[in-house]
């Protein structure tokens, strides 16, 4: 759901354009620090970490790019690709990378376009050696192998270990076959993800949003730059609220919400605000790192999870403490930046 919300300022009107987007697809996780071979950044835990290289393709210290599981697909960690070939509309470079089951591909299309994609491995054969497009291609398919792949069996295009041309791989690509019946759930071929990167206390940090005077209950929430209720962001332009879904996993749909606002070409990535809310229930335990608005004292909303309904929050459910609504609490945060009382957002 997109909307544009237009409020008043005492100098004029401003259009502060609103994306909320929900995610069906189904806890909540740790934060987990990167080994220092991959740049010893930090992810949310079950995501494969994966270095991050700069513009020059120097790896990055301190950093990494972040891979979120696909539980759709398999379980497992993904494979990583690398930097693509290609940048963002901002010049950025892009990490990418492939689910478990699946291998980094990229094909030479017309016009000396590269289309970098993931592709299926058979059944028979799970092993996830990445294949990267070599630096400098001159002519042909030119790719450096990573790990023993020779005798792996694709169910679409050639194995990149032998040599081809690009007509015979273009070709083979477009004319793909579909082998069983869980083609339907595991596509011979898709667009490879683009990974995440954020500082540490993006993940570590969970801050509070306050629904009523007073009240010592406040819904929890993740974002790309820090607490939405305290500090005046004049540079905001667009606001993109992720909202998970079953697994309560706030923080990868956090990355999932920045990597994707990066890809967009019309507000630059300072200006675009990623809020991700954390609807929270018993099971997930205690809640390290959460920071209350007015400092200490209230704690994180949380709802039911399996009375009377499985997920009570997805369905409107008053919280267990405090008495609010999902619903309620969901319209107090669109109204805050719509609204803006405090003038957070000129």
């Amino acid at each position: 759901i997109s909307t544009g919300v237009r409020r008043r300022s005492t100098r004029n009107q401003l259009l502060l354009p609103i994306l909320l987007a929900t995610f069906l697809t189904s806890q909540c996780h740790a934060v987990v620090k990167c080994d220092a071979s991959v740049g010893g950044g930090t992810c949310p835990d079950n995501n494969t970490c994966c270095p991050l290289f700069d513009d020059d393709g120097v790896q990055v210290k301190d950093s990494s790019s972040c891979l979120p599981p696909n539980k759709h697909i398999a379980a497992g960690p993904g494979v990583c690709c690398g930097r693509s070939v290609n940048s963002n509309a901002w010049e950025e470079p892009v990490m990418t990378g492939c689910p478990v089951g699946y291998r980094c591909a990229a094909t030479i299309a017309k016009y000396g376009n590269v289309e970098e994609y993931c592709q299926r491995v058979r059944d028979t054969d799970t092993r996830l050696d990445a294949i990267e497009l070599a630096e400098g291609m001159t002519k042909g398919i030119e790719a450096r192998v990573t790990g023993r792949i020779k005798d792996r069996k694709l169910l679409r295009g050639y194995d990149l270990t032998e040599e081809t041309d690009n007509n015979e791989l273009q070709s083979s690509y477009e004319e793909g076959i579909c082998s069983n019946a869980t083609d339907a759930v595991h596509p011979n071929t898709f667009p490879r993800y683009s990974l995440c990167t954020l500082p540490p206390a993006a993940f570590e940090n969970v801050h509070g949003f306050p629904l009523k005077d007073g009240d010592d209950w406040e819904l929890a929430y993740y974002s790309n730059m820090g607490s939405i209720t305290t500090v005046v962001k004049a540079d905001v332009r667009f606001v993109f609220i992720s909202i998970h879904g079953s697994s309560r996993n706030a923080d990868d749909y956090l990355c999932a919400a920045h990597s994707a606002s990066r890809l967009q070409a019309r507000y630059p990535p300072e200006s675009v605000l990623v809020v991700a809310p954390r609807f929270l229930a018993p099971e997930d335990g205690p809640l390290d790192g959460f920071r209350p608005s007015r400092g200490q004292g209230a704690l994180p909303l949380r709802w039911n999870e399996t009375s009377p309904i499985p997920h009570t929050w997805r369905y409107g459910a008053d919280s267990i403490q405090g008495g609010t609504s999902s619903y309620a609490a969901l319209d107090g945060l669109l109204e805050h930046f719509a609204l803006d009382p405090g003038g957070l957002y000129p």
